[in-house]
């Protein structure tokens, strides 16, 4: 029988007690305190007009919330919420779909992993999965009745179709939810078109485009086309013509915010001024302030300026990264943000939730052998996941921030 020592248990040799363990925390805290949930004009419209057409209050309709360009989004932006308020009596139920499909979008990717990868290339797509568990950004867009919350689970599946694109069933999926997941919200179009082009790149250099299903992919596409057709039909003499400035194509910032996101040091998307004025003094022991929020952050810059300049210094890794791994790195990174980039859009951190949890294995493959600061990273980001969540329940949100009040103080107070 072999003997247990401290080594069985170092996270080099033997990473699953810790990556579960992640995972275990990383869905509690996306379910916990639904009642915290951001509670402003795009999770009112989401859940009111969803919760209408379910209940035949409205009529059926090709196209959904306003975007921000002034442009009406798809219709699956709101067909989506229509399905939860089919099950839902309130936004608090209706916000627990959309957190319970995040955990399941990261216990399904665990098992995909295990399922999939050969065991001696299976470390950063684990430790990848730690990351985005425990991810401050991740959490928070698994808490909202908002169509960004839904990409994780809508990329899941389009991975699974990838991946298994010889077979007929699928290439068809992955030509359905390519579609589909650019029709809940924009970066998915990029997305979708990304892993497109890279698959036909490579594929056609090895020689290999015939190995996949073309014709059950073309019929999943076209169905997942038609809806978009019917809105395009009905949106596109709103589409504008504004410019966007060519400095954006010098200042990319998708790789900006896969930088950011990565590390877990954004919050100050959600939270504004009060990151700087409140939560940076994060968590407070009897009232005082001891800035182990501020401590947290500038440690996880550290980590993160140690793993850029390898890369831009082109280190090699050991081991080197596998060549399906290297394949979806490609796609999201110079697929999907060459694509992103062209487009000279402004891109919020939101933008880069659709390359679920690839952003985060990235990062985990540069630190696979720098085990102190991969474990680091995990512990930080959950210690500012913990205190952020911790932190709103406590103040019921801020009207001068981008989270606002939350739903539960928001109802306490028409009481």
């Amino acid at each position: 029988m072999k003997q247990l020592t401290i080594a069985n248990f170092h996270p080099k040799h033997s990473p699953y007690f810790y990556v579960i363990a992640a995972l275990i925390i990383g869905s509690l805290l996306r379910v916990i305190y639904p009642e915290d949930m951001e509670w402003k004009a795009d999770e009112i419209w989401n859940y009111t007009n969803g919760e209408a057409l379910a209940q035949g209050q409205i009529p059926f309709t090709w196209v959904g919330m306003p975007s921000s360009a002034k442009v009406l989004n798809p219709g699956f932006s709101l067909w989506i919420f229509t399905a939860f308020g089919w099950f839902s009596a309130s936004p608090i139920e209706m916000v627990q779909w959309v957190m319970w499909l995040n955990v399941a979008a990261l216990w399904a990717m665990f098992g995909f992993v295990i399922w999939q990868i050969l065991e001696e290339e299976r470390s950063p797509w684990l430790w990848g999965l730690a990351i985005v568990a425990v991810n401050p950004l991740s959490i928070l867009f698994s808490r909202q009745i908002w169509t960004t919350d839904l990409l994780p689970p809508l990329a899941v599946l389009t991975i699974l179709g990838h991946w298994f694109r010889r077979h007929p069933f699928g290439a068809w999926l992955w030509g359905l939810m390519s579609t589909m997941i650019g029709q809940l919200h924009m970066s998915g179009f990029f997305y979708g078109a990304g892993l497109f082009l890279w698959t036909v790149w490579r594929d056609y250099k090895e020689n290999r485009l015939a190995e996949t299903a073309w014709k059950a992919w073309a019929i999943g596409t076209i169905l997942g086309l038609i809806p978009f057709a019917m809105w395009l039909h009905l949106v596109i003499d709103t589409f504008g013509g504004a410019g966007r400035p060519i400095l954006s194509l010098l200042f990319p910032k998708f790789y900006l915010q896969w930088i950011v996101l990565g590390l877990g040091t954004n919050l100050s998307y959600s939270l504004g001024k009060i990151m700087w004025s409140h939560f940076i003094q994060e968590p407070l022991i009897f009232g005082q302030p001891t800035y182990l929020i501020g401590i947290a952050h500038l440690i996880l810059v550290a980590i993160g300026l140690k793993v850029l300049i390898a890369f831009i210094r082109r280190k090699p890794l050991n081991p080197p990264v596998a060549r399906s791994l290297d394949f979806y790195f490609n796609a999201m990174g110079i697929g999907m943000g060459g694509l992103i980039t062209l487009s000279m859009l402004n891109i919020p951190p939101h933008y880069v939730v659709a390359p679920f949890p690839f952003i985060h294995v990235w990062w985990a493959t540069h630190l696979q052998n720098r085990w102190r600061s991969l474990v680091a990273l995990i512990l930080l980001q959950l210690f500012i996941s913990v205190t952020f969540i911790a932190f709103i329940h406590r103040t019921g949100g801020f009207t001068d921030s981008g989270y606002g009040v939350t739903y539960r103080i928001q109802m306490q107070q028409k009481q």
